[in-house]
């Protein structure tokens, strides 16, 4: 009956405990090393990524808020010590420099940033990027068109990522005729109805 000689099975007591066989775990078992140490390797990649996607997104809202002129909206997306460095003035450190940067930046201008081929070195809750940028601009009544990129530093604040620091580099900005600036053309008119036959 599956016991050992000269052994009587307590009540209560588990059979399998007395066969002498170890109990194997099956694959995805709760306690199986093997297992595990996979799972924490899946979780670990699946973070990496979403932080990776987390950081792009940074610079695409950034370039949103740019676009729609939303100061408030770019400023917070900086940490509290942020630091903006536009290569043309002096560094704005701090959120509230930064919200008055780009209050007078962007009273009278226009400018419509797009971000792309975004590298980025992740460290913990540190990392450093740089983000390319064409860019296109309304500046004193002109149109230009520029191209340059970001040297981005991004830290973990409050549980989400944001621009610890941004230095910009213009490769060129040079103004475009005819431009954007002129006046609206005339409307396209509608096709001509075919004559009846």
């Amino acid at each position: 009956m599956g016991l050992r000689a000269g052994h009587r099975r307590r009540q209560g007591e588990d059979p399998r405990s007395q066969s002498g066989a170890t109990h194997r775990h099956r694959p995805g078992e709760a306690g199986s090393g093997p297992v595990s140490r996979r799972d924490e390797s899946l979780t670990a990649e699946v973070r990496r990524l979403a932080d990776l996607e987390a950081i792009r997104d940074l610079a695409r809202r950034y370039a949103h808020c740019v676009w729609t002129r939303d100061v408030p909206g770019a400023a917070d997306l900086f940490t509290a010590d942020g630091c903006m460095d536009t290569g043309t003035q002096p560094p704005l450190r701090g959120r509230a420099a930064i919200l008055a940067g780009y209050q007078n930046l962007l009273g009278p201008a226009v400018f419509e940033p797009f971000v792309h081929n975004h590298v980025i070195r992740l460290c913990g809750e540190r990392a450093t990027g740089v983000c390319y940028l064409d860019l296109r601009a309304t500046l004193d009544g002109r149109s230009l068109i520029g191209s340059g990129y970001h040297e981005d530093e991004y830290a973990r604040e409050d549980g989400c990522w944001k621009f610890r620091s941004r230095r910009l580099t213009m490769r060129y900005l040079v103004p475009i005729e005819p431009g954007w600036t002129m006046p609206a053309p005339p409307p396209v008119p509608a096709p001509r109805p075919e004559p009846a036959r």
